[in-house]
C-alpha cells in the first residue's frame, strides 16, 4: 500500500515539473515576441529608402517635411534643353510623367482646356496670299508639344501634355530660320548703312494647362514663337565711325584752308 502511495506522488510531482516547464518556456517565447516587437515598432518605416525616392506613409505624411519630390531639377531655370533663342522644350529627361497621369485621372473636367491648333499647310497658305509676295525672312511653321516652358514670369514651368492621349496641347509656332540674321530685301546693300536691318522673332503668350511649385494643376501664360518679321534700328557703331571720320575730315579741310591764306 505505502508502495502505491508512493508512486501516486512520484507521479504527481512529474506532472508538476512538467507545467512548470511548459509555462517557463512560453514565458521566454513571449518575452522574446516582445522584444522582436519592439525592434520592429522602433525601426522607422518613414526613413527607409530605395533608391533616391523616400518612402512616406500617409499616417506620416503631415509630420514628415521630406516629401517626394516630382519636379525636374532645372525647374525655374533655363533647363539645358533649350538653346539660347528658345522658350520651350518638347523633351526633357525627367518629366513627371506618372505623377501628371494621376492628376489627369483624378481632374478628368479639364479635358475641355486641352487641344490642338490647325494646321495651315503650304499649299494652302499660298492661295490665300498674292503668288508674287516674297518674305524678307524666312521661317519655318510647325505644331510644337511642348513639356516645359517658359512663362510670363520669367521661370520655366512644367507643362501637361501626354502624347497619344486626350490631354494634349498642340501649338502653332513660328520661328525664324535666321534670327538677327540679315533680311533679305532686293538691292539692301544700297539701303542706308546707319540702320541695321534683321530679322526679329516675334512672341506671343498663350494660356496653358501646367503644374505649379506644389505640384498641382493650373493654368499660366508662356511665350510662344508667333511670327518672324524685319525689323530696323539705328547702327550707332556705324553713326560713331562716320561722324569721327567726318569730323577729322573736316578738321583737315580747316587746316589746308588756313595755310592756303
Amino acid at each position: 500500500m505505502l508502495g502505491i502511495c508512493l508512486e501516486a506522488v512520484i507521479g504527481i510531482l512529474a506532472i508538476l515539473l512538467i507545467n512548470t516547464s511548459l509555462q517557463t518556456t512560453e514565458n521566454s517565447n513571449s518575452a522574446n515576441n516582445v522584444n522582436k516587437t519592439k525592434r520592429i515598432l522602433a525601426f522607422s518605416p518613414s526613413s527607409e529608402s530605395y533608391g533616391t525616392e523616400q518612402i512616406i506613409f500617409p499616417d506620416t505624411l503631415h509630420n514628415n517635411k521630406q516629401r517626394i519630390d516630382v519636379f525636374p531639377n532645372h525647374l525655374e531655370n533655363r533647363p539645358n534643353c533649350a538653346k539660347s533663342e528658345l522658350t520651350f522644350c518638347e523633351t526633357i529627361d525627367d518629366y513627371p510623367y506618372s505623377h501628371v497621369q494621376k492628376l489627369l485621372q483624378a481632374n478628368p473636367l479639364i479635358k475641355a482646356f486641352f487641344g490642338q491648333d490647325e494646321e495651315v499647310f503650304p499649299e494652302i497658305a499660298n492661295r490665300i496670299g498674292s503668288e508674287d509676295e516674297r518674305f524678307v525672312c524666312r521661317s519655318r511653321r510647325q505644331t510644337i508639344y511642348p513639356l516645359t516652358g517658359e512663362s510670363k514670369s520669367g521661370k520655366w514651368k512644367i507643362i501637361v501634355n501626354q502624347s497619344g492621349g486626350e490631354f494634349v496641347q498642340g501649338i502653332q509656332v513660328e520661328m525664324c530660320v535666321n534670327p538677327d540674321g540679315d533680311c533679305d530685301i532686293p538691292g539692301g546693300a544700297a539701303l542706308d548703312s546707319s540702320y541695321k536691318i534683321y530679322c526679329k522673332q516675334k512672341y506671343i503668350y498663350r494660356k496653358l494647362v501646367s503644374l505649379d511649385n506644389s505640384g498641382n494643376i493650373t493654368t499660366d501664360s508662356f511665350k510662344i514663337p508667333s511670327a518672324c518679321c524685319c525689323a530696323y534700328k539705328q547702327n550707332f557703331d556705324f553713326r560713331s565711325r562716320v561722324g569721327k571720320g567726318t569730323s577729322q575730315a573736316m578738321n583737315k579741310t580747316s587746316e589746308g584752308i588756313a595755310i592756303n591764306f
